[in-house]
């Protein structure tokens, strides 16, 4: 017959058991992506979904060029700037 200690005792030998498998699995999925990366050139920005920023402003702002145009943009534009100003060759 199981008491509280033994079933206990046998839950925390599980949870350890379980924390190790998590662990392997965790190095194996990244040793998975890693070379997922290699094989097919995936970027960081298209795995999270950031785009590289092509537009610097002023005092080092910084815009994707995608979603909402940012309001240091904006203000230079109705001032007379032109977007072109902006622009940058180099990614984030």
């Amino acid at each position: 017959m199981n008491t509280a200690i033994d079933l206990e005792t046998k839950a925390k030998a599980l949870l350890k058991q379980a924390d190790q498998l998590r662990r392997q699995e965790r190095a194996q999925a990244i040793r998975d992506i890693q070379q997922a990366i290699q094989l097919y050139g995936i970027t960081v920005q298209e795995i999270t979904g950031k785009g590289a920023v092509r537009y610097v402003g002023p005092n080092g702002e910084r815009w994707s060029g995608r979603g909402r145009r940012p309001g240091w943009l904006t203000n230079a534009l109705d001032a007379g700037a032109s977007i072109e100003q902006f622009r940058t060759t180099v990614g984030a």
